[in-house]
């Protein structure tokens, strides 16, 4: 699978039909590389330690 290149600067694009909301922030799996993300007031950023897209937890 290619990288986007996004993806690869830390630029993640969320699944909009995934995202929930966890109590604190918004959180979604990345629609090209399909790592959980979760929303800050910077961006959208790499869930550290989430291996597993959230749509299979």
């Amino acid at each position: 699978m290619a990288l986007n290149l996004f993806c690869f600067f830390g630029r993640h694009m969320p699944r909009r039909s995934h995202m929930k909301w966890d109590g604190a922030h918004f959180v979604s799996d990345c629609r090209f590389c399909k790592s959980p993300i979760r929303k800050h007031k910077t961006g959208w950023q790499k869930i550290e330690g989430g291996d597993q897209p959230l749509a299979t937890r």
